[in-house]
């Protein structure tokens, strides 16, 4: 981890916007169960190798409590960087 990420990691967490957090967190487990989700043709996408199929139902009911549009939204509005800061923000 760089340390423009961990300068930047408290002003993040103090300025964040909820819902980012909720999602860099969702993206943070999902990636723990070796799926992983990006924006295509603005379109979600989700993509497994080895998926931890004991780890699907409590990512399921995330996605369900968060929303696909809510997750594409953050995919739109947010940089590959940003992206890092927030799920080292949201640890």
């Amino acid at each position: 981890m760089s340390s423009n990420i961990l300068d930047r990691r408290q002003d993040v967490r103090d300025h964040a916007d909820p819902s980012d957090i909720a999602v860099a967190q969702f993206l943070d487990l999902a990636r723990a169960a070796n799926v992983t989700f990006e924006l295509v043709d603005d379109r979600l996408v989700m993509r497994s190798a080895r998926a931890n199929w004991k780890q699907w139902q409590p990512l399921r009911r995330c996605l369900d409590e968060i929303g696909i549009e809510a997750i594409a939204e953050y995919f739109r509005a947010t940089t590959p960087e940003d992206r890092a800061i927030l799920s080292a923000a949201a640890a």
